[in-house]
């Protein structure tokens, strides 16, 4: 599973991005927007979650994704079995 950044981290990252960039993502996408498609599209809108003072937490029912939460509602996890016996996948809510 991946490493979960520390708040300094976030920090430092939200300030290497030059002001001008920030301020344009900052009004592209505002504070609570749903993600788009498009994977480019989807790393500026998270960028611009992080910047309106978003964080993301980790998925509670299984799967472990991080997740904004405007994302949480509706989020449905999918566990794959991980024997030859079941090899059917399974949903939870």
């Amino acid at each position: 599973m991946a490493e979960e950044s520390t708040e300094a981290e976030v920090m430092e990252f939200l300030k290497s991005i030059p002001s001008q960039e920030r301020r344009a993502l900052k009004e592209c996408y505002a504070k609570g927007d749903q993600m788009p498609s498009g994977y480019v599209d989807a790393q500026d809108w998270a960028q611009a979650q992080l910047l309106h003072g978003l964080r993301q937490k980790r998925c509670e029912h299984g799967c472990g994704l991080l997740l904004f939460p405007q994302e949480i509602e509706g989020h449905t996890c999918r566990l794959r079995a991980k024997n030859r016996r079941a090899s059917s996948g399974q949903e939870k809510p």
